[in-house]
């Protein structure tokens, strides 16, 4: 059996959210809809937004790629949005290097499979905290509180429109 893990990353590549229990068939945007992040933004009791790869639906604080971008804003959105998006991969390939036995099929019962993912990423997460404990934080300038999100397509590719016409339209003075 395979598992389809999800994973939250950090700026510097932390993770600060996982999910360890969906067999590898499991589609990412169902192990999304039933995770306590997306809970949590729904509930409104996290603020910011998420990135996430074209298998996402977007929402207001779900941001994916504009599938056939058109305008010069759309295409640099979705370059800015794969190189940000890459920090997942770096987490997941520092992750594996540093516990190699995440690199291999791991030969044992599934429960003692999930607990030595969640303790490696543990120790992940420590191993980060203890290098780079002087590493200024990232802090975002203006944080725009999101309202408690309904999961709703149009209302996201408007939120994803706007913020690509905000932060992606070059201003000419």
């Amino acid at each position: 059996m395979s598992l389809n893990i999800q994973v939250v990353a950090g700026p510097r590549c932390e993770i600060l959210d996982i999910v360890i229990r969906w067999p590898g068939s499991a589609h990412d945007s169902r192990i999304f809809n039933n995770s306590a992040v997306h809970m949590r933004f729904e509930q409104g009791l996290l603020n910011g937004l998420l990135l996430g790869d074209s298998a996402y639906q977007q929402t207001m604080y779900l941001f994916t790629p504009v599938p056939n971008p058109i305008t010069r804003a759309e295409i640099l959105y979705n370059s800015a949005h794969i190189r940000t998006r890459n920090v997942v991969e770096r987490t997941f390939g520092i992750w594996k290097s540093r516990f190699r036995c995440l690199s291999s099929c791991l030969q044992y019962k599934l429960q003692n499979t999930t607990r030595i993912i969640a303790a490696t990423a543990v120790l992940h997460n420590i191993a980060i905290s203890e290098r780079e404990a002087n590493v200024d934080e990232v802090y975002v300038d203006q944080v725009v509180p999101m309202p408690p999100a309904v999961a709703d397509q149009v209302r996201g590719n408007a939120i994803r429109a706007a913020f690509i016409n905000r932060h992606f339209n070059v201003h000419v003075v």
